[in-house]
């Protein structure tokens, strides 16, 4: 207890001799010349950058405006196109072609004419000869048709 009553008091006098001290003459006005010397002036904008700027909001504008008059225009169904595809195994069923779009002098886009409702969509077309022959085959042999359907699957798998 003695020993921390001594360091206190050691501690006390050398704090009250260290806070006696005056700050040196001219200290303020030194911190504050840093302070002021270390600001960066605000650069006004150049001609450069007056030109760099224009150029990109004028081609701004004529990006917006050219995606702004581009438009697309649907192209009929031509029957000469699906005459060229090759020959498939089912009917293709008979369906009216998609409406031929026509302007109007208001530029509104009008449906010259409207498709027929089917009753049954999408339209069932009949089995293939394939189809057929895979339905007999299960019908007249189940056990082997299931037994050859594990193998494929169980090769599937692997």
């Amino acid at each position: 207890m003695l020993n921390d009553k001594r360091l206190d008091e050691i501690l006390d006098r050398a704090l009250a001799h260290y806070s006696d001290v005056e700050p040196l003459a001219g200290l303020e006005d030194r911190v504050l010349q840093r302070i002021l010397a270390g600001r960066v002036p605000a650069k006004r904008p150049t001609v450069l950058g007056w030109a760099v700027a224009g150029s990109c909001l004028a081609l701004l504008f004529a990006v917006v405006v050219v995606l702004g008059m581009r438009h697309t225009t649907p192209t009929p169904w031509n029957a000469a196109l699906t005459s060229a595809a090759p020959p498939r195994s089912t009917p293709i069923p008979n369906v009216a072609a998609p409406p031929v779009l026509r302007r109007v002098a208001t530029s509104h886009v009008v449906a010259a004419k409207r498709l027929p409702k089917q009753a049954d969509f999408p339209t069932r077309t009949p089995m293939t000869v394939e189809e057929k022959a895979l339905v007999s085959f299960v019908t007249r042999s189940p056990e082997t048709a299931a037994k050859l359907f594990s193998e494929w699957q169980h090769n599937a798998t692997e």
